[in-house]
Order: structure tokens, then sequence, then C-alpha cells
């Protein structure tokens, strides 16, 4: 019923959640077919990054409620920028993988949406968190060409730092002031 009027845009919300891969797989399938004959733009709506990944040009990760990275597909993938990003992408079972690993978790819960936060709203989940990401929501800034995150440490995510779990960052602060050391 959506499409009898040959709309120029599909919004489709969470289209494939809980269905099973091949049922998804179709699903994708028909979408894309839809979107070549009609000539129509979709906006797929999904926490599944694994699904969208060979189909769309471009994704816009939000969390509540905020665009929290925006980057061609191929970007977002290979030089993440956003932890929120980071994090989802680490949730994702990895078919390449020489042997069995676990999947990471976004530790803690999503924030109370009733009242709009003046920090970052990923702060309380964040293992980047610094300070200043409790007195200031940060804006969407360029990391590069068309890629933009909205995190004070994101150029430090897109050159790659990662934080595997916060008793790690201890130790390799505590390696690092080590190496500072004069022997």
């Amino acid at each position: 019923m959506a499409l009898s009027c040959n709309p120029s845009l599909l919004i489709a919300d969470e289209p494939t959640t809980a269905l099973d891969v091949t049922i998804q797989a179709q699903i994708v399938d028909l979408v894309l077919r839809l979107k070549q004959q009609l000539g129509m733009a979709i906006i797929w709506i999904t926490h599944d990054l694994g699904v969208i990944a060979g189909m769309v040009d471009k994704i816009a990760v939000m969390y509540a409620g905020f665009i929290v990275e925006l980057a061609p597909v191929r970007s977002l993938y290979k030089e993440t920028a956003h932890p929120y990003t980071v994090g989802l992408l680490e949730s994702l079972p990895k078919i390449d993988a020489q042997r069995k690993e676990r999947l990471i978790p976004i530790k803690g819960l999503p924030p109370d949406l009733l009242r709009e936060p003046n920090y970052c709203p990923f702060a309380p989940r964040c293992r980047y968190n610094i300070e200043r990401c409790w007195e200031e929501n940060p804006p969407l800034k360029a990391v590069a060409k068309d890629h933009t995150a909205a995190c004070w440490r994101a150029e430090e995510v897109f050159n790659g730092f990662r934080i595997v779990d916060y008793s790690k960052e201890i130790a390799l602060d505590a390696i690092a002031a080590l190496a500072e050391v004069p022997a």
C-alpha cells in the first residue's frame, strides 16, 4: 500500500528485525529491486549494521535522537570515528574469524529520553569518555572527507585508538607512564 503512489522515498523502520537470515535476505532483495524499478530513495532504520553493509551508500548512526556519525558506508566500516559505532560493529559476529571470539556488548543502559542531556548522551556507556563529555554534547565534526562524528575523541578513534575494556585503559596508562620514567 505504501508503494501504490510511486513514492520518491521509502522509510523502512526495522524491516528485518526478529526475522531469520533467509527472510531478511528476501526482504533486502525485494526492497533493492523496488528501489531500482521505482527509482526511489530509501531510509533504512536498523540496529543491524550487518544487514545494510551491501545495500546503502551512506550511513547515519544515531544515538538518543542525535546523529553521532555520518559517513559513506566503506569509510564507516573501515575507519569508524564514534565509540557507539565501534560498539555496534564489535557486537557483530565475524564470518572470517579464524577462531571463535566473544562479541563485545555495549555496557549500561540507554539514556532516559524524557530529559535531553546537556552532555554527551553516550558518555555513561562510553569506555572512551573524558571529563569534557560530561560538560557538553559534542557537535558533528569532520574527521575525513564526507565523514563526520560527534565525539570529543573522534579523531583518536578514527585513527585506530581502541579500548577493549576499562581495566585495559588503566593498564595502558600505567605502561605509558612507566615508559616515560627515565631509567
